[in-house]
This record gives C-alpha cells, sequence and structure tokens, in this order.
C-alpha cells in the first residue's frame, strides 16, 4: 500500500486528493496531469489482479457508430505496434484476465487486467499506444474492414459488409436492443443520449472515413482522457509510462459538455418488430414508458428507487407484478433504472400485451402504482430488498469479471460528469440513511416525483410483425439494386479499387520485425502451479468442502441426483426450478417467502445441470444458497420451506412462468444462437448433451411453445408432475454437498441433518443422443449463426494440451483472419471443452455458408501453420491464460465441485496443463491429425433467417 499526500507529484502526476474507501478496502488517490489536465484515479488496494483502463468522453452528434468503429479500430494496429491486430497478438500471447474495450452513450472506455505484472504493463504500453497513435489515421483499410464497406460481386450485385455494420445488424434484430434504442431516442430528444453510439445500420454508411479520422483527433486528446488503476500495482512505473504518451500534449481549449435535455414534449411512437412467419402476430406488441429520472450526483435517490422498484416488481409474486400479470393484459413486466449517464431515467416495460388492452393496461399500472405509494410499500419487504442490495454490493461477487474492472465502469457514473468518482464505491453511508428514512415517506416520494408526477416522459409501442423480415429484406434488396445502378464508372472503380486494398492488406502477413515490436512473456514467467480452490471430499463423496476466507460468506452448492427422470418428464425439471423460487408456503404467501429469503440469505438460486463423468450422464436440481456467516441459523430453516412446504399448485403462477420462458428463450436465440446451436450439433452423437436439449435447448423451447398454446388443458398435468417430481427430489441420500468459506462442520451437519432420509441414489441417465440429423433453425431476426461441432469421443480421443494450444492457434490465427477480418462476422471461434466436445462457431455472420467451409479446413491451417516453423512460445501463453482464467473465488469453489461430480480430477488437470506447457510441433501435428479425423463427424447447423437455410428439416422460434 503506498501512503501518499496531496500535493505529492509522481511522473508529471499531482495527487489532488486522498480518501480512505473502507467498503471496498481501499485509498483512493485523484490526481492530475496538470500539463495537459488529463485525469487520473488510482484505487490502492490489495489485490494480485491489476487493472489498468484509459477512457475518453465521447459525445456523439449522430447514431453513424463513429465511436464504436474506432473502438474497434484503434485496436488494429498502432505506430509502436504496427501488427494488423495487435489485440488479437495479446489474447494469444497473453495471460490477461481481462481484455477488452467497450462503448457507451457518452464514453469509450479501454481496460485490461493481470494478474502478472510484467503483462500487466505489456497490456497498458499496448493499449497506450493503439488509444493515441493508431493506424487507423492512415490506414483507411481499418475502416473499410471495422466499419463498413460496398462490395461487388462478379455478377455486379451491391452489398454492404464490415464488422460493426454486421454486429448492429445483428443487434437490432432484437426487439430488446431496438426498444431500448427507440425509447432513449424519444425520450432524450437532441440530447447526446438520443443518438446511438452503436451505430444505427441504416445509418452507418453515411460515415466517411474523414469524418471517422477527425473525430479521433477531437476526442482522443489527453486533455478529455480518464486513466484508472486498481490493485497491487507498480504505481510508479506505470504513471511513468503513462507520461511517455501524454507528456508533450498541452492542454486543449475545447471541453465537452453533455446538456441535461429531455426531447422537450412528451411522445408516443410506433414501430414494428420482427417475429417468425410461424408465429401469431396476436397478443405480441410491447411496450415501453420511459422518464427522465435522477442526476448522477443523487446518489441515494437512484438508489433508492433500485431498492423501491426491488421491493413492488421484482418477481411475479411482487405487488405491482402481480396485479399486472394478474389482469392478463400483458404476459410480463419491469420497472427498473438506467444509470452511468448524466441524467439516468426509469423504464417500465410490458411484453406480449393482450391486443386493444393497451390503455386498460397502462390505467391499471398507473392506478396500481398510485395505491402502492398511497398505502405505503411494505416496511418489511423494503428492509428485505435493502439487504439484498447492500449484501451484493459488500460481497464483490462478478464471477468472471474482475472487480477492479466493475470500480473502473463505476467511478465513471459521476467522475466523467464532474462527480465525485468515490460517490459510487461507497455505500454503507447511502444504506444507513435509507434506513433512517425508512420511517417517513420518502421511497413513495421518490415513486410520485419520477414516475406519476413525471411529465418528462415518453411512450412506445412496438408491433409484432410476421412479414417484417420478408418486406426488410425486399426493401434492401431494391435499395441496394437501385444504388447499384445509380453508380457510375468512378463509383464502381472506387469500390474494387478499395476491395482491393483492403483485400491486400488483409493477406499481407505482418513482418517478423513488426511482430518482434510487441512485448512478451516467457514461459517462465507462468506460475508453476495453478491456481486451484482447497477441497476435501469427505462422507463418502457426499460432502465437497473448500475451506478458505470469504468475507464472512458461507456458499453452498446443493446437488439433488434426479438422472431416474424420465426423458419425456425432462422439461419439467427446469419449471419447477423456477416454482420453487417463486412459490409460497404453508405459513408465508410467495411474496413474504421471497422476501424472507431476501432478507436472511444472500443469493439463491435453482436450476437443473447435467454432469458427464465417464460414459455416465448425470441430471442434478442444483440449489446454490449463499448466507452471511451470522445468519446461519436461519439458512436450514428456509431450505426446509424451500424443499417441503412451497405449495406447487398456483395455477397462474406457473402459467406465467411458462409463457415468461417462452420469451425469455425466443430472446436468447437471438443474442447467443451460437451457444443453442454449440449444444444443439453436439446433442446429435452425446447423451448429455441430449439431455441439456430437454432441459434449456431447442427441444425444450418447442416444447415450452406447445405447451403455452394450449396452457389451460395442460396445468393440471403438470402441477401433478411437478409436485410427483418434487416429492422424490429432495432426500439426504440423493445430495452431494458442497461448502464453501471457513470450516463449519456443526453448519455441514445441519443442512445434512434438515433433509429427510428416503431411497437410493439413482442409476445414471438411459437418455441417448439425438441422432444426425439434416437440420436448420429459422430465426426471426437479421442474425446468422454457423455452427459445427463433433466429439473426440467418437473416434477414440481425449483432449490434450497440444489440441488446447491449438485451439489458441486456429482461433487467432486462422478463423479470425478468415470469418471476422474477411468475413466480416462480428465473432467467431473454436472450443474444446473438458468433455471432449469440439465446437466451431460464427456469430452474427453474414456468410455462415463459407464459415461452415473455413471450419472444415482449419486441420490443414494447422498443420501448415506448424511446418512454417513458427515459434510456439506465445501460444502455449496464451493457452495457459485460457486454461486458467481469472474467476472469484466461490465461483472457483463451485467449479472445483462439478470438476469432481465429472470425474475431472486435479490429476488430470495437472496432466494438461503439463502438457500445454510441453506442446511442440510434434504434438500440434498430432492434434492436427485429430481435428482431421474428427472432420469426417463434424455435425453442422444454421441458425438464419428462412433464405438462408437449405436442410431438409426446419425448425422454428
Amino acid at each position: 500500500m503506498y501512503e501518499l499526500k496531496i500535493g505529492d507529484k509522481i511522473s508529471g502526476f499531482t495527487v489532488k486528493r486522498s480518501k480512505e474507501i473502507k467498503d471496498i478496502d481501499a485509498f483512493m488517490y485523484e490526481m492530475e496531469y496538470e500539463k495537459c489536465g488529463a485525469k487520473l484515479i488510482f484505487l490502492d488496494r490489495e489485490d494480485e489482479n491489476k487493472t489498468f483502463s484509459v477512457g475518453f468522453k465521447t459525445v456523439p452528434e449522430n447514431s453513424t457508430g463513429v465511436f464504436h468503429i474506432i473502438e474497434h479500430s484503434v485496436l488494429c494496429g498502432s505506430e509502436k505496434f504496427p501488427v494488423k491486430e495487435p489485440f488479437v497478438e495479446l489474447l494469444k500471447s497473453s495471460l490477461q484476465t481481462f481484455l477488452n474495450a467497450m462503448t457507451f452513450p457518452d464514453k469509450t472506455v479501454y481496460p485490461v487486467s493481470s494478474r502478472n505484472e510484467k503483462d500487466f504493463i505489456n497490456l497498458a504500453t499496448v493499449y497506450l499506444d493503439a488509444v493515441f497513435k493508431p493506424k487507423m489515421l492512415t490506414n483507411k483499410a481499418i475502416f473499410l474492414q471495422e466499419g463498413w464497406r460496398r462490395e461487388l460481386d462478379s455478377e455486379g450485385k451491391l452489398s454492404y459488409n464490415g464488422v460493426v455494420f454486421n454486429e448492429m445488424k445483428g443487434a437490432y434484430s432484437s426487439p430488446e436492443e431496438l426498444g431500448e434504442t427507440l425509447i432513449c431516442e424519444k425520450l432524450y430528444g437532441k440530447s447526446v443520449y438520443a443518438c446511438d453510439s452503436g451505430g444505427c445500420p441504416e445509418i452507418i454508411p453515411s460515415l466517411t472515413y474523414e469524418d471517422f479520422v477527425s473525430a479521433h483527433a477531437k476526442f482522443y486528446h489527453p486533455s478529455n482522457a480518464y486513466f484508472f488503476l486498481d490493485g497491487s500495482l507498480p504505481l510508479e512505473e506505470t504513471l511513468s509510462l503513462i507520461e511517455s504518451y501524454i507528456g508533450s500534449f498541452e492542454k486543449m481549449t475545447e471541453s465537452f459538455e453533455i446538456e441535461d435535455t429531455w426531447a422537450g414534449v412528451s411522445t408516443s411512437s410506433e414501430v414494428e418488430y420482427e417475429i417468425s412467419s410461424e408465429e401469431s402476430e396476436e397478443n405480441k406488441s410491447r411496450i415501453l414508458l420511459g422518464f427522465l429520472a435522477t442526476r448522477f450526483d443523487e446518489c441515494l435517490e437512484k438508489l433508492a428507487l433500485d431498492i423501491a422498484f426491488d421491493a413492488i416488481s421484482a418477481g411475479n409474486e411482487s405487488p405491482l407484478q402481480k396485479a399486472i400479470l394478474d389482469s392478463g393484459l400483458c404476459e410480463k413486466m419491469s420497472l427498473y433504472v438506467n444509470s452511468s449517464r448524466l441524467r439516468n431515467d426509469i423504464t417500465a416495460e410490458f411484453s406480449n400485451v393482450r391486443d386493444g388492452g393497451e390503455e386498460e393496461l397502462l390505467s391499471l399500472f398507473r392506478k396500481t402504482l398510485s395505491d402502492i405509494v398511497e398505502k405505503g410499500i411494505n416496511r418489511e419487504h423494503l428492509a428485505s430488498s435493502m439487504n439484498r442490495f447492500e449484501f451484493n454490493l459488500r460481497e464483490r461477487d462478478l464471477g468472471g469479471l474482475p472487480v477492479g474492472v466493475a470500480f473502473n465502469i463505476s467511478v465513471f457514473d459521476t467522475w466523467l460528469y464532474g462527480g465525485d468518482p468515490a460517490a459510487s464505491l461507497e455505500f454503507s453511508e447511502y444504506f444507513k440513511k435509507l434506513s433512517e428514512l425508512m420511517g417517513g415517506d420518502y421511497f413513495e416520494n421518490l415513486i410520485k416525483k419520477y414516475v406519476l408526477e413525471n411529465e418528462k416522459f415518453a411512450k412506445l409501442v412496438m408491433r409484432p410483425s410476421a412479414t417484417l423480415g420478408l418486406r426488410r429484406a425486399e426493401r434492401e434488396e431494391k435499395a441496394l439494386q437501385k444504388e447499384a445502378e445509380a453508380l457510375t464508372a468512378e463509383d464502381v472503380e472506387k469500390i474494387k479499387s478499395e476491395s482491393a486494398m483492403l483485400s491486400a492488406w488483409q493477406n499481407a502477413p505482418d513482418s517478423e520485425e513488426a511482430l518482434a515490436s510487441l512485448p512478451t512473456l516467457e514461459i517462465s514467467d507462468i506460475p508453476e502451479k495453478g491456481q486451484e480452490a482447497p477441497i476435501e471430499i469427505l462422507e463418502n463423496g457426499s460432502l465437497i468442502r473448500h475451506e478458505m476466507k470469504l468475507s464472512g460468506i458461507s456458499y453452498t452448492d446443493l446437488f439433488f441426483d434426479v438422472s431416474d427422470t424420465a426423458e419425456d418428464e425432462l422439461y419439467l425439471l427446469p419449471l419447477l426450478a423456477s416454482m420453487l423460487k417463486s412459490s409460497g408456503t404453508g405459513e408465508l404467501d410467495a411474496f413474504s417467502f421471497q422476501n424472507l429469503i431476501k432478507r436472511d440469505l444472500g443469493s439463491l438460486t435453482a436450476a437443473p445441470l447435467v454432469i458427464k463423468n465417464g460414459n455416465d450422464a448425470r441430471i442434478y436440481v442444483k440449489l446454490g444458497i449463499s448466507v452471511l456467516d451470522t445468519k446461519k441459523e436461519a439458512y436450514t430453516d428456509i431450505l426446509k420451506k424451500l424443499v417441503y412446504e412451497t405449495k406447487l399448485s398456483d395455477k397462474a403462477a406457473l402459467s406465467n412462468i411458462v409463457r415468461q420462458t417462452k420469451m425469455m428463450l425466443m430472446a436468447a436465440f437471438a443474442s447467443s444462437g451460437n451457444s443453442y446451436g454449440m449444444r444443439r450439433t453436439l446433442a446429435y452423437r452425446d447423451s448429455a448433451y441430449a439431455i441439456r436439449e430437454k432441459l434449456s435447448g431447442y427441444d425444450f423451447y418447442a416444447k415450452i411453445r406447445k405447451i403455452e398454446a394450449n396452457l389451460d388443458g395442460e396445468l393440471d398435468f403438470l402441477i401433478e408432475r411437478i409436485n410427483a417430481l418434487r416429492d422424490k427430489m429432495f432426500f439426504k441420500e440423493r445430495l452431494t454437498l458442497s461448502v464453501s468459506g471457513e470450516k463449519d462442520e456443526g453448519f455441514e451437519k445441519d443442512v445434512f441433518a434438515s433433509l429427510k432420509s428416503g431411497g437410493e441414489r439413482p442409476l445414471p441417465s438411459s437418455v441417448k443422443p439425438l441422432g444426425d440429423s439434416d437440420e436448420g433453425i429459422v430465426l426471426p431476426a437479421r442474425v446468422v449463426f454457423g455452427i459445427s461441432s463433433a466429439k473426440l469421443s467418437g473416434i477414440g480421443k481425449r483432449a490434450t494440451g497440444a489440441m488446447i494450444v491449438a485451439e489458441t492457434i486456429l482461433n487467432f490465427e486462422y478463423l479470425w483472419c478468415e470469418v471476422r477480418v474477411k468475413g466480416g462476422a462480428y465473432g467467431v471461434s473454436m472450443r474444446i471443452g473438458n468433455d471432449g466436445g469440439v465446437s466451431y462457431s460464427s456469430y452474427r455472420d453474414p456468410s455462415p455458408e463459407i464459415s461452415l467451409d473455413v471450419f472444415k479446413a482449419a486441420p490443414r491451417f494447422l498443420r501448415e501453420f506448424v511446418k512454417s516453423g513458427v515459434s510456439l512460445k506465445k501460444y502455449i501463453i496464451g493457452a495457459m491464460g485460457e486454461f486458467e482464467p481469472y474467476v472469484s473465488a466461490p465461483l472457483k469453489a463451485s467449479i472445483s465441485s462439478a470438476h469432481y461430480l465429472s470425474g475431472y480430477t486435479e490429476k488430470e488437470r495437472a496432466r494438461l496443463r503439463a502438457e500445454i506447457l510441453a506442446t511442440d510441433e510434434k504434438e500440434l501435428l498430432k492434434a492436427a491429425d485429430v481435428l482431421e479425423e474428427l472432420g469426417a463427424t463434424l455435425a453442422s447447423l444454421l441458425i438464419a433467417p428462412a433464405d438462408k437455410i437449405a436442410a431438409k428439416t426446419v425448425l422454428y422460434v
């Protein structure tokens, strides 16, 4: 820890402020580089994971997506590191724990983090050179690749391509993302927040290269830079590094103010959104209400609104949600605050609104909200919500996201607008103050002020259309044809010239000199041992203990073995899990029980899970429960209520779950079709994936869709079977308990003692693979995913360390170049799982059929790459970074428990780790041979609009 004083100077930075922030165990130092005015925050706290970030206030004037395209483009080579893809070079040669960049409505942020100090400095150096000295300023090919370009095929047909262009075509296909964009446009009027900083696909092609370069020169100046440092890092070395890039700049006179404005008049508008041609348009409208709310510096009010909305509308049984759903006027509603803006806003969103019921619905919303405010929010429920928010803030368990990166994003909530950066990190005083305000009508008055009596609002109605996709495609085709017909000879020559320039740049290999410019690690920089969670296996394998200090919190995973669930009843398990979390008990109604959980537990999750050990696939219902060590006495009582006393016969509750599950899955296919495609193609030949298909994949979606079509006729049967499953499930003989935290044998015994005895652990599941099928999944969106998968076990092989290194090589030397860079897809990846599943997938891909051919040729590329004699050092380092990623301690323990159940032992991990480090050309050629053999068994699938599907069997979302 450093002990800096106000006025201290380090490498041109002057300490302006020092503040202890006890809530995050840190000292915050606020600094400024006085010559140019660059701002810097350093959170000095004990964390081996070190974070660096540089951000810029970026204020869009339109929806061309210029700052989004700049974000992509600055990472395509720089003055000191003149390689085409330094970002990719870092991904394949670093031990990074976070490496990305993000465009927000009013800022662009470039964070990196690493546990290795040398790696941290390397990452920061490349990012500094990228943002301040990018090659994109002089190389138009980068703009054409990452932003947008026109292409002419051999027949003279015109089309648009580009990574950001294709990404945003996909984003505008999502009703959720489209609605969020359009409500802001209506609400904020001429403000920066009315523009889409990501870019509107119809407007992106109006951005010129000259305006693109000009925007960088204007906004990427050190005077407009916000640097952020966090963790146990070498401060002097880091500040000296930053100074080497900004030290020659003078303070610029221009500042970028964001106007605190709204549209000036309440507006109401309608748009269409696309649904499947197989789906009825009936009762599918969506309504969004937007309200301007708190300013950035009104942190107490913002937190109070979050808590109040949680107390009255979180969960189907909350008073506001229940009144809306019980009316039958819509199938889902949500009420939430959108933050990270100069002025935040509130969104009330209603999905699947009944035709003709719009006005009645909005009237009911306001009346119910008014009644809640008039009667007063239940203080016990409010206290429970407050407890859950405070627990989450203190826990700081963000799974795979480094805490430093989360802090980086948080400080911008106030810092960017001239406010106190510590305001978003300190929360104890807020909760203390809110507890004092519980006795009055503070929370109710906020709802009045910002919702019920707020005249600064907008309404957006989204109407479903089963023909929009076809009409849009025809409109685009005609527009492109008209544009092509209007091209002059000079225009055609320019398009061809730019295409040739881009192709030449993309296909030219980076020089050895350029590649050598990048800072690298050595194999010796990799820790000798991996960072595994401590593990003890007790009670004949029924107890897994991870003894560690976790800030006074204990985490438990309860795995109940339900492998004897009949194949035709697997779809019931997710419904059962959802009902458990949303039902009441003998003593408590559903909402009261949910608030008891919020009050006394940290978190509760419930979901089915499939784990394969060898040839055996086991099915579990997993309960994930965290609790403060000081509240353990409440744990077992809640657990017993949860598994034995919940009432699972509420038809209205089950109806809501079915409808909302269908909506969630429809949205998930559009946003994560690659994941769903990988699961399905692996299910053709693997039993565990076949089970996953029936629990959460397309098969599950199809079943839910069928049930929803005749819901009233299905409810009695569903409830009967769900209760029957519950009655045979929660016995201690079926339980494997995983506990993470400080050792407490009494607590472990109490958990087992709270459960009933009965029966034996079942045999493994007998579900068989789906079998090969020529399928395509039609998606009502301008989004395309291409997937090819196979199982190593199908050819009698297992994963090796060399295959994991091959994965790194193929992802960043081959697939990235062929599918993303040349093909214009937003994403592409190859993955080799612990279970031997091998998958290739493309994301938001304009040419998926070409990508499938690229996937097939991967072994040939790998073989030629190895024979070229390229050093394997950086790929081994990159593979280790992927093999041992950053995860929070609780998640690491949870993963360790799942590994134990799958038979993926520490010995197996050690084998793979050693093989990665020992990978050589000979082993990689063996890996290429295995992948070549595997290629004959690859199953492929497209998830795409109907005109892209040529499969024999067509499935519909």
